[in-house]
């Protein structure tokens, strides 16, 4: 009967245009439901903003499951770190060296105006920012080769901030060229590669380049994504989450649609609140509810 149950979701989901993605590894279950992953090698770091609290696993070798780990909390609500008690943490990022930045490290911006940084050498740290009130309504950070990235939905902004000695107090850059046109408004999330990709609650995703939007195909409504969670970006991919309709949506680098990705098991995507990529481009993690599962990305017909 099992047999039968997935030959038909497997002729449905082939009905409906969707590729099937097979069962998927579990491969940790967090103390919490939380809300953003950011993986770096074979590290993953999980946000949790309801509990406000990092968790930080260390992934074995082939990246299919955790580390044992007595305490994978990296920080909390209530914690000290320098002068600062942290409070609300609204995002995670990994920041890589570059310019001043001579070590890679974990970041964690706190609504206060707390940038609390993890280096495994160091511990925990604070970097100094810049108008400590401007970063309450902050939407999420991205770093990208040693800059910090900004997305403020609110106020309609990309911006970025060079390192500098104490921190990323400098003067912020916009990334967005004047009268672009763009509107932010709506923005829930935000991937920085070379080009910087940017998702909105109506399903629309921007693509900017050298500080210009560039055009993107736009999705029929079947295929748009509805309040869509989670980005991630590949070397000839962008995937999309769209947990209303349980599905990850896979686009080309231009916004162009590929394919829709569906599981046996719709609750692991109806449940989906963020997406990283692995490395190698090979593996999709999904955070769902209190579960990280990574999906082999099938072959491209």
């Amino acid at each position: 009967a099992t047999d039968s149950l997935t030959r038909i979701q497997k002729e449905l989901a082939a009905a409906s245009g969707a590729t099937p993605l097979a069962a998927p590894q579990r491969v940790v279950e967090l103390p919490t439901a939380s809300d953003q992953i950011v993986l770096n090698g074979n590290d993953l770091a999980v946000l949790d903003r309801t509990t406000s609290q990092v968790y930080l696993y260390m992934l074995n070798v082939d990246g299919t499951t955790a580390q044992p780990s007595d305490n994978p909390v990296l920080v909390r609500r209530g914690d000290h770190v320098g002068p600062a008690t942290i409070g609300d943490i609204t995002s995670l990022a990994w920041l890589p060296a570059g310019g001043f930045r001579r070590t890679a490290a974990w970041v964690m911006l706190d609504r206060s105006g707390y940038l609390v940084q993890y280096d495994p050498t160091a511990g925990l740290s604070l970097l100094a920012l810049a108008n400590l009130e401007s970063w309450s309504d902050v939407t999420a950070i991205r770093g990208f080769g040693g800059n910090l990235f900004v997305l403020n939905a609110k106020k309609g902004s990309i911006d970025w901030y060079q390192p500098q000695p104490t921190g990323f107090d400098g003067s912020p850059n916009s990334y967005l060229a004047s009268g672009d046109g763009i509107s932010l408004t709506d923005a829930v999330d935000f991937a920085v590669q070379n080009d910087i990709y940017v998702t909105h609650a109506s399903g629309i995703l921007d693509r900017v380049v050298d500080g210009k939007a560039t055009a993107v195909q736009i999705l029929p409504a079947d295929l748009m994504p509805t309040a869509p969670a989670g980005l991630a970006v590949g070397a000839s991919s962008v995937f999309v989450g769209d947990p209303q309709h349980g599905r990850i949506i896979q686009l080309g680098r231009q916004g162009e649609y590929q394919r829709a990705l569906k599981t046996d098991d719709p609750s692991q995507l109806t449940g989906l609140r963020d997406l990283a990529l692995s490395d190698d481009g090979k593996y999709l993690y999904v955070l769902s509810g209190t579960s990280v599962l990574r999906y082999a990305i099938p072959d491209n017909p």
